[in-house]
């Protein structure tokens, strides 16, 4: 496989605060001001903010709800307010706007869980996305083959979303939620194999964001290791990593493509560490065929002479 073809700008986390007002976007971009409009607590004259557009508020609404995650399915106002940098007031606003148009659900007085309208959001995108409608054939099919863990994910905003996954049933394996939104990406092969498949100016502008957290020993902490494993990977179209978020898991990455030839997503495996340092060149193999295969399902054609089929198998 040859080098990585870059994909376009990821969405960048925005951090502007946003200030509109009226209607629904106006409760949830606002600010909450005491006392009479345009005044203090005490009565003292607040200076008027020019209200900001709808996309503003749209960019704090995925802010918030980037904060309910696998680890952290329940926050609170103050919990949001202290993540998103803004006041408990505009928190408020925010919290009990989404929950009243059934996007998060009160657990008790500023306490908020994921709601029902999430799920509705999620079960249409299961039976619409064409790239999930793609990758699950081969997901399902690849972990019962070889017993182990496979997922389809991409990246958005600095985060590993996985779109469909499957846990193997080898008797020693890899749990299903072992990589998740929660995993910081420079400790995960799809995390690196994303990261190299944006464009020069955009992996900087990503890599300069980021703080590389040592998750275990193993973990990359410098850039400009990571920086070197990224240009390998665009290099060779695979990544791979052993230890780097557990140690006893390893997990290796191959690019999805679609129609256009454009990396999309990175098809997973999560191996067992020990059982990956005795096959790593058997479950690369595995990984490369089963991206290979996506990319065929969402419409790229495959140079010509590729493998079509995977021989090695564990």
């Amino acid at each position: 496989m040859g080098p990585l073809f870059p994909i376009g700008a990821a969405h960048a986390a925005r951090k502007k605060r946003n200030r509109g007002a009226g209607g629904l976007t106006g409760r949830l971009s606002g600010e909450k001001r005491g006392g009479p409009a345009g005044r203090g607590p005490a009565g003292a004259k607040v200076k008027e903010r020019r209200p900001e557009g709808p996309v503003k508020a749209t960019d704090r609404i995925s802010q918030v709800l980037a904060q309910f995650t696998p680890t952290t399915p329940e926050r609170t106002t103050g919990d949001i307010a202290r993540a998103c940098g803004i006041a408990n007031s505009t928190a408020h606003d925010l919290l009990n706007g989404l929950a009243d148009a059934g996007l998060l659900s009160r657990q008790a007085p500023g306490r908020f869980r994921l709601g029902p309208g999430i799920a509705r959001l999620a079960e249409t995108l299961l039976g619409s996305d064409t790239l999930i409608e793609a990758a699950r054939p081969v997901v399902v099919r690849t972990a019962e083959n070889y017993g182990e863990t496979c997922h389809v994910l991409v990246m958005t905003d600095g985060r590993l979303i996985s779109m469909t996954a499957a846990e193997g049933h080898s008797a020693v394996r890899v749990a299903r939620g072992a990589i998740n939104q929660d995993a910081p990406l420079h400790a995960t092969a799809p995390g690196k194999l994303l990261l190299a498949a944006l464009p020069l100016a955009e992996l900087n502008r990503v890599l300069a964001g980021m703080s590389l957290t040592a998750v275990t020993p193993r973990t990359v902490t410098q850039k400009s290791i990571l920086r070197d494993q990224i240009a390998g990977i665009r290099e060779d179209g695979y990544a791979a990593e052993t230890g780097e978020l557990d140690p006893h898991m390893a997990s290796a990455a191959a690019p999805v493509r679609n129609h256009s030839g454009m990396i999309i997503a990175a098809f997973a495996l999560l191996v067992p560490a020990s059982r990956f340092a005795e096959q790593a060149r058997a479950y690369r193999n595995i990984c490369l065929e089963a991206a290979r295969a996506t990319s065929v399902r969402m419409g790229w054609a495959a140079p010509a002479g590729e493998s079509s089929s995977t021989e090695a198998r564990p």
